[in-house]
């Protein structure tokens, strides 16, 4: 079909190429019959599905499967696991070249999500700075009851980056608030109350439907990633790991799902990639193959 650019197969019939090698089929129905069209011109098409070739196609295939963005968790931690002390310090736990490498992640993806709790201990601003911009993120707070400062580092950035605020309604925040940062440019999506606030997965599939997102980075604390995790929303986890031990039974974990989960229930992935960076590793987790 003509999307963005024409038919592959035309060219590669044009170009008079005699075998054809793909890692797997166009998933899009609108896309489909390129491998007809070429065996009709006498080009030989075999699928070898070469499992480097299947990652880069991954975040693709599931926004047509399934109508959610890619979703990344991103975090630092200790080797214990800690990502902020029991008073709730977390800078730095990371160096220096792992937060540069941060910065060249928020540049690659569509969206970054948080919740009201990160922002309210943090006031951070989730841009991405000092690297080259392939995209500007948009930042997505999760804030049921619309408890945002209205002066934190992400309203006052606005211009730099667009900013949606998911609330539910009615909410405990006056129509005045709502109003006020709507004049200042923060988006602002509602939905009706409930006891289980913002559904994650609801607002996953209006982002990527209304906003075009279709890769998010959630930087967050275990509340809202734990969430994620319990309900398989995670595609992918970047922990970046410290050279420092914590050892302290109260401070936090990456995420937090609760109740009494044996070790066979435990969520499973899969080691993708290990690199060293500065003093720090980054170890890049995947989906364990089910």
């Amino acid at each position: 079909h003509f999307g963005k650019q024409p038919p592959c197969c035309d060219a590669l019939i044009r170009a008079g190429i005699a075998r054809v090698v793909a890692a797997r089929l166009d998933p899009n129905p609108i896309s489909t019959g390129g491998a007809a069209r070429l065996a009709a011109a006498g080009i030989q098409f075999e699928i070898v599905p070469s499992e480097a070739a299947l990652a880069v196609g991954e975040p693709f295939v599931k926004r047509i499967a399934t109508g959610l963005p890619w979703v990344i968790a991103k975090w630092a931690q200790t080797i214990d696991g800690k990502i902020a002390d029991r008073r709730g310090g977390s800078k730095w736990i990371s160096g220096a070249a792992s937060r540069r490498h941060v910065h060249t992640l928020r540049a690659r993806v569509d969206c970054i999500l948080t919740a009201i709790g990160t922002v309210r201990a943090d006031d951070p601003l989730l841009t991405a700075r000092g690297v080259v911009l392939r995209r500007t993120a948009r930042r997505v707070v999760i804030d049921p009851f619309l408890n945002i400062d209205e002066e934190s580092a992400l309203v006052r950035s606005i211009a730099a980056s667009p900013l949606t605020i998911a609330a539910v309604t009615p909410g405990s925040a006056s129509r005045e608030k709502r109003d006020r940062l709507t004049a200042r440019g923060v988006d602002i999506v509602e939905w009706p109350s409930s006891d289980h606030g913002v559904p994650t997965r609801e607002l996953l599939r209006w982002l990527h439907a209304e906003r075009g997102v279709s890769t998010v980075m959630v930087e967050a604390g275990p509340g809202l990633l734990g969430r994620m995790f319990a309900q398989d929303l995670v595609d992918e986890a970047r922990v970046f790991v410290a050279p420092t031990l914590l050892g302290d039974l109260e401070a936090p974990s990456a995420a937090r799902i609760g109740g009494d989960i044996a070790l066979g229930a435990a969520k499973r992935f899969r080691v993708r990639r290990v690199k060293r960076i500065g003093d720090d590793v980054m170890v890049w987790w995947g989906r364990a193959p089910e």
